[in-house]
């Protein structure tokens, strides 16, 4: 949570604490968002999120990185590492079940010829 008069511009450019994929800011759901005290939690997603995008547009700590920040942003990123992941565990996945069918193929033979 930020502060007015606050920013967290040097942590989003990942300055401060330097994390391997950095870091992705977001407008958090309990925070009041209009002049009616209203959370965004009260709104529905579409707003939630273009309140979200205005924000981070009109702020003059963050409208030059816009780009990299909000919930959108962060869903294609973590969409794209699950992926990335996926495919850089399938070849082990593919060989462990192969090694677990041939072992089980040999089981079976085995006791076909005891039987």
């Amino acid at each position: 949570m930020m502060g007015r008069g606050h920013n967290a511009r040097d942590v989003l450019l990942n300055k401060v604490v330097v994390l391997e994929r950095g870091f992705i800011g977001v407008v958090l759901r309990g925070q009041r968002v209009d002049e009616h005290g209203r959370t965004m939690r009260e709104l529905d997603i579409p707003a939630a999120l273009e309140f979200e995008r205005q924000f981070f547009l009109n702020d003059p700590a963050y409208h030059d990185i816009t780009d990299r920040l909000g919930v959108p942003y962060l869903q294609r990123t973590l969409s794209i590492q699950l992926t990335e992941h996926i495919l850089k565990c399938l070849p082990d996945l593919k060989r462990e079940l192969q090694e677990r069918h041939r072992n089980l193929a040999k089981e079976v033979s085995e006791y076909s010829k005891s039987a």
